[in-house]
C-alpha cells in the first residue's frame, strides 16, 4: 500500500470519528440542553483566559466560604454539642462507673 492510500484511509477514519463525535454532541445537546450550555460556557470562560482573573478568585473565595458554612459548621456544632452533652450528662454510680442517664423528650407547649 502506498503512502497516498494510507493517508486516504487515515482521512476516512478521521472523518468517521468526527461524524461519530458530532452525533454524540447532537444527542447530548438534545437530551441535556442546560448541562451542555453550562459546559460550553465554562469551556469558553477557561479558553478565554478567565482562569486567573479576579472574578475567578472572588468566585472561588465565595465558594469556599459557602462550603465551609454549609458543610463544616454543622459538623463542628454537632461535635461540640455531643462533647458538651457527654461531659454534662454523665453521672457516676456508687462503684465509680459512669453511665448516661436516659434523656426525656420535651413536649412543646401549644
Amino acid at each position: 500500500m502506498s503512502r497516498a492510500g494510507a493517508a486516504l484511509d487515515e482521512a476516512s477514519a478521521l472523518k468517521e470519528r468526527g461524524q461519530n463525535l458530532w452525533h454524540v454532541a447532537e444527542r447530548e445537546m438534545r437530551d441535556r440542553p442546560w448541562r451542555t450550555s453550562a459546559m460550553a460556557l465554562g469551556a469558553g470562560y477557561l479558553l478565554g483566559g478567565g482562569l486567573f482573573s479576579p472574578l475567578t478568585a472572588r468566585l472561588l473565595a465565595l465558594g469556599v466560604r459557602v462550603g465551609l458554612r454549609v458543610g463544616v459548621t454543622p459538623l463542628v456544632a454537632a461535635g461540640v454539642n455531643e462533647w458538651l452533652g457527654q461531659s454534662f450528662d454523665k453521672t457516676e454510680d456508687d462503684d465509680g462507673h459512669t453511665a448516661e442517664p436516659s434523656r426525656s423528650r420535651r413536649r412543646r407547649s401549644s
